[in-house]
This record gives C-alpha cells, sequence and structure tokens, in this order.
C-alpha cells in the first residue's frame, strides 16, 4: 500500500572560527573528509523499506504472475519459500515470480541485502484454473454478521464446500447454486465450492469482513477558511453513503512491509449535496504510537503526518466521485500529537500551516492556518481503501498516495 521512496535527514551546520572536519566512511568511495566551515548543509539519502507490489498474490492454478521488487537494497533473495506443493517462486533482478500449484493459500518471504536485512511478506492464493467452476462474484466484502451471497455456474451438480473459511472470521453454506457467507470478525478468509464431477472442478471465493463503529467519535478544529467539528457514530454499515449527519473513527491498516498507518476520518454532511471532509493521517514504522507526528508532502520521515480537508463535496456529481481529485487543503507545517492509541481508540491535537493542492500542486492564493485540532475517535482494523462494492465509504476514506 504505501510506498516511501526515501528518507532525507537534513542538519543544518553552523561555522565557526576554527576549520573543524568530519570523516564520513562509505562502502563505494572509502573514508571522505571535509571541512565543516565550508558546508552550508548536509543531505543524506537513504533507501526506503523493502516492498513488493503487489504483495497479495492471486494467480491461477497452472499460471504464473509478476510482482515488481523495490527499495532496499539489491540483490534480492527468497528468504523463506512458499509451500511448494501450492505455489513456487523465483526472484530474477527485481521481479518476483510466482507459479500456481494447485488451489490453496501459502506466503513467502523476500530479504534485500542490507544490514540489518530488510524483509517483507506477500500472500499467494492459488484459484481454479481454466476448466474450473464460476463464482459471482469471487469476492465477498462483509461487514459483521452481514450475509452476502455468489452464484456458482458451471461444471456437474450438485455443488458442495471443499474448503470452509476460517470459522473466526466468516461462516458459509451452500443451497443448489447459491452460496451464502456470513460475517463473523474482522479479518480475511477463503471458501472453496467444487462440483460432482470426477475430477472436481472448484470454484475459490475470497472474503473480507470488515468492522463496523458502534461508538461515536468527535474530530473538530478552527481555521481561516471555516471551523469544522463531526461528533458521532461513522457510519460504515452499508455499502451506501452514512446515513447520519456526521461521524468520525480511525481505521488501522497494517501494511506486509514495515509501515503502519492511522486514519482519523470525519465528517458532516451540509445537504444531500454537498459534505465536508476531513482526514488525518499519521503513518509510522512497525506500529504507531504516541508522540509527535510531523505534517509532511511528499518523501519524508517515516514517522509523519498528512492533512487533507475538501469543504462542500458533492456525492453526485459523476465528474468527480472522489472528493479529494479537484483538489484540497494540506497542511505542510504543524504536527500531530497523538496522545493516546491503544489499538481500539485514538485521542490526539493538531494545528499547522498549509495551502490549497491540486494534483500534488500547491495553490498558494488559498492559504490555511489551523488551529485547536483535536480528535477522540474510536478505531477498528482494516485498510483505508475497501472492496470494489463499497465504493461510497471508499470515498470518504480516500487512500493517500505517497
Amino acid at each position: 500500500m504505501k510506498k516511501m521512496l526515501a528518507l532525507i535527514l537534513v542538519f543544518f551546520l553552523v561555522q565557526c572560527a576554527f576549520a573543524q572536519k568530519m570523516q564520513i566512511h562509505t562502502s563505494t568511495l572509502g573514508k571522505i573528509e571535509i571541512e565543516l566551515s565550508k558546508v552550508d548543509s548536509i543531505t543524506f539519502t537513504v533507501a526506503g523499506g523493502l516492498q513488493v507490489s503487489p504483495n497479495n498474490i492471486y494467480v491461477t492454478q497452472g499460471g504464473s504472475i509478476q510482482a515488481a521488487i523495490n527499495g532496499g537494497k539489491t540483490p534480492y533473495s527468497i528468504q523463506v519459500g512458499p509451500n511448494s506443493s501450492i505455489a513456487t517462486a523465483s526472484i530474477a533482478g527485481t521481479l518476483l515470480t510466482v507459479n500456481g500449484v494447485t488451489i490453496g493459500s501459502t506466503s513467502l518471504v523476500v530479504k534485500d541485502n542490507s544490514v540489518p536485512v530488510q524483509t517483507v511478506t506477500v500472500n499467494i492464493f492459488v484459484t481454479t484454473g481454466s476448466g474450473g467452476l464460476t463464482a459471482n462474484p469471487d469476492y465477498l466484502s462483509i461487514a459483521i454478521s452481514e450475509q452476502k451471497t455468489s452464484t456458482i455456474s458451471g461444471g456437474t451438480t450438485p455443488y458442495s464446500i471443499l474448503t470452509f473459511p476460517d470459522p473466526a472470521v466468516a461462516s458459509a453454506s451452500i443451497s443448489g447454486s447459491v452460496l451464502t457467507v456470513t460475517g463473523v470478525a474482522g479479518g480475511d478468509a477463503y471458501v472453496v465450492v467444487k462440483d460432482n464431477s470426477s475430477p472436481y472442478k472448484t470454484a475459490w471465493i475470497n472474503i473480507g469482513v470488515h468492522q463496523i463503529f458502534t461508538t461515536p467519535g468527535s474530530l473538530s478544529f478552527s481555521s481561516t477558511v471555516g471551523n469544522f467539528s463531526a461528533n458521532g457514530i461513522f457510519d460504515n454499515a452499508s455499502d451506501s453513503m452514512p446515513t447520519n449527519t456526521q461521524g468520525a473513527g480511525g481505521f488501522y491498516s497494517h501494511n506486509s512491509g514495515p509501515y503502519a498507518s492511522l486514519e482519523i476520518v470525519g465528517y458532516v454532511k451540509n445537504s444531500s449535496t454537498s459534505w465536508d471532509i476531513v482526514i488525518v493521517a499519521l503513518l509510522d514504522s512497525i506500529n504507531v504510537v504516541t508522540g509527535t507526528h510531523p505534517f509532511l508532502t511528499g518523501v519524508g520521515p517515516i514517522k509523519r503526518a498528512e492533512f487533507l480537508y475538501v469543504k462542500g463535496w458533492n456525492p453526485s456529481d459523476t465528474t468527480s466521485d472522489d472528493p479529494f481529485n479537484n483538489g484540497s487543503y494540506v497542511l505542510v507545517t504543524g504536527s500531530v500529537s497523538l496522545s493516546s492509541f491503544t489499538g481500539t481508540s485514538a485521542q490526539g491535537t493538531f494545528s499547522g500551516t498549509g495551502t490549497w493542492y491540486v494534483q500534488s500542486i500547491p495553490d498558494p492564493t488559498k492559504p490555511i492556518t489551523l488551529t485547536s485540532g483535536t480528535f477522540t475517535v474510536p478505531v477498528i482494523s482494516g485498510s483505508i481503501t475497501t472492496s470494489a462494492d463499497q465504493k461510497a465509504i471508499e470515498k470518504l476514506r480516500h487512500r493517500i498516495n505517497r
């Protein structure tokens, strides 16, 4: 999900009356000596964390797919291979190739050549190859206690469940050609359906169960472009727009790479054609922890924050179904002070200055100064992006690309 291209640290050095020197030892150039009195600044650029894109690989039985490896230090290699009865894998340069062997799920670990070594886990799902059954849809995004169905076709009836989903995440049953899945708890699972032929054919249905907010949150601030105050339960119980007029909640996401993020989202419905939406996002290494996260744009330190504010978004505007597509206010100075984060709740304050941005381009004629920012929200686990059948909520939980 999120790329960190570089970690840049700038140190400003003060000249003095004496010619002080600094020695830098490098692996490629050896020892370098610098006279500090002649240096204005030094910028260190460090490679970003190791990543594989995509890090969830879906490959058909008998097929193959490639994923790109970036970050860290080359050469890359496989530290832990997949279950060879399900899939095989190899690396050539920056390309990871995965071959599907038989229906099932497994994973592998890619490592780089840095010290200490960096690793990233890649999840592999081998699905039905050609000549198998068809499941429509083959991905179900459901809430806890919600039911959704998938229709099975092809092969020879009757159909039956070959592999049940993880009971801690979801349950499943089949009647005729209709598979019914019920969400149990937040997480990912899958179910495999087979037909009555010999050898049998199969269909693989992936399941994503998302949590629903049950307690209210609050997000507010004062600013030179308008004040904002959202108080209420973040309504993500259905695939439609929220039914209430305001709400706030936090979404915690732990990527396969060495990054974690906390996105605090608030919305206020002024009218059916006018919504104000705010996102305060915090990125950290390994886990989000309490403390100060500076507002930054572009590349920068891992521990950071970003702020987006849109006023008057019209969800019926077919030319811009993404509320942030046509621009938003972005803070470029200031910080978020995360005073409490338990994994199920978050509390903090924020302030700063910034301007209007459109497609990553600032407009200095539209500045913003923000004060008295505060949030107290419940937090659920889950990626900031949802599945295709949750487009309405995705609009309120926009992915912040880096």
